[in-house]
């Protein structure tokens, strides 16, 4: 059976999900297969119409009728997975996001984890998957979190390993939320390279799962990389991880040095405290748009929004890193470290291992210096412009 979807009455995210489970299925040659009907998102319904076994959340009311339910077991799936004795090629989960944490005791292994509830129903569903299958899930964009890292831990120490990671088009899940969920492809295969894509429309997607098949890696996120796994922070983190590759090559004469090994202290601000002033330090927001500053003057946010960094005035000068941090590179970098999906905000320890390119101490002075003399000019032309165009004519 090939999946058939109405182009004009479904949206383009459902059928992008839908049309991604059934080119999975077509390509592998999977037969048996689990779908976890758990959200109301409702992005694998269609697909799931040709599974052999459903776990429908009672909380989805009335999605399927009685004559569904004879393939069908009702209620938290969290508790109806302990009923089933089958095994499966494929299992595709459409699973809440964001769920509290529980606790799980497996039996089989006597040990409790502790994890959020929809992560505890996709390790529980894994344990069904046959040797060569593949589980596809609907999780959280959450690869930068400790949470989610020590759950992959987890996965690992279970034998399963994500296989690929594929971006949705945004609003996926709009009116429900937001949030910009990510597609995973879980495998019992261990490997160090991850497969991502980029998903706009159905017709992607037939090349996107060969490629992935035949370990076919591309220059294209619409038609999948390979990267190492240890790389893959989220999309957006990659994207401009990218950009900044390419802004590279105008510093590659400098030298580059992690922000940790020329700075004697990194300091957070604390609520309702005000830093102390300090010589050669610069100021980096830890949230919003907000421009590094050198200067606490002119620090536009309270000081609890702030890191501080105390550089070695022997390596770096303040007033330079101010301007790097100002130009589209220093942007870039500082973009690529927010972490965060409700509030992006920058980790202390991300910041510490963070590079920065810098030439010797006298051309960064240099630098400074003409920075602050083409300041001042255009400020003279700009006030000599105003005033030939705004003449004060006091003459009778």
């Amino acid at each position: 059976m090939i999946l058939e979807l109405d182009k004009v009455d479904t949206p383009v995210g459902v059928r992008v999900t839908n049309t991604l489970a059934d080119e999975i299925r077509q390509k592998f040659s999977f037969h048996e297969i689990l779908c976890l009907c758990s959200s109301t998102f409702g992005i694998f319904d269609e697909f799931c119409k040709q599974a052999s076994l459903r776990i429908i959340n009672q909380k989805r009311g009335g999605s399927f009728t009685e004559e569904d339910s004879a393939r069908a077991f009702i209620g938290d799936p969290f508790v109806e997975l302990d009923r089933v004795k089958s095994t499966f090629d494929f299992i595709a989960g459409d699973l809440p996001l964001g769920m509290s944490n529980s606790k799980w005791t497996d039996e089989t292994q006597n040990k409790s984890i502790s994890a959020r509830r929809n992560w505890l129903i996709l390790l529980k569903s894994l344990l069904l998957l046959k040797g060569e299958g593949l589980g596809l899930y609907l999780v959280e964009p959450a690869f930068w979190s400790k949470r989610w890292k020590n759950f992959q831990d987890i996965l690992n120490g279970y034998g399963f390993f994500i296989l690929a990671v594929f971006n949705p088009p945004e609003k996926l899940l709009f009116p429900h939320t937001s949030l910009q969920p990510n597609l995973i492809l879980v495998s019992r295969e261990k490997t160090d390279e991850l497969f991502i894509a980029e998903i706009e429309d159905t017709e992607s997607i037939g090349l996107q799962v060969d490629n992935l098949l035949r370990r076919r890696s591309t220059n294209n996120l619409n038609e999948g990389i390979f990267i190492n796994t240890r790389d893959f922070r989220d999309f957006y983190n990659f994207k401009i991880s990218k950009q900044i590759e390419k802004l590279k090559t105008q510093y590659k004469e400098y030298s580059r040095y992690k922000l940790s090994d020329v700075s004697s202290e990194i300091s957070l601000g604390r609520t309702n405290q005000l830093f102390t002033s300090r010589e050669n330090a610069v100021y980096i927001p830890r949230v919003g748009n907000s421009p590094v500053i050198a200067n606490l003057e002119n620090a536009m946010l309270k000081h609890q929004n702030y890191i501080q960094v105390v550089l070695d005035e022997t390596i770096v000068n303040n007033k330079y890193l101010e301007l790097f941090f100002s130009s589209e590179l220093g942007q870039l970098v500082l973009q690529s470290l927010y972490s965060g999906s409700v509030i992006p905000h920058i980790n202390k320890s991300d910041l510490t291992n963070v590079f920065i390119p810098l030439p010797p101490l006298g051309e960064q002075k240099l630098i400074v210096d003409t920075e602050s003399e083409l300041d001042r000019l255009t400020k003279t032309i700009d006030c000599f412009c105003q005033t030939k165009m705004n003449p004060l004519d006091n003459r009778k």
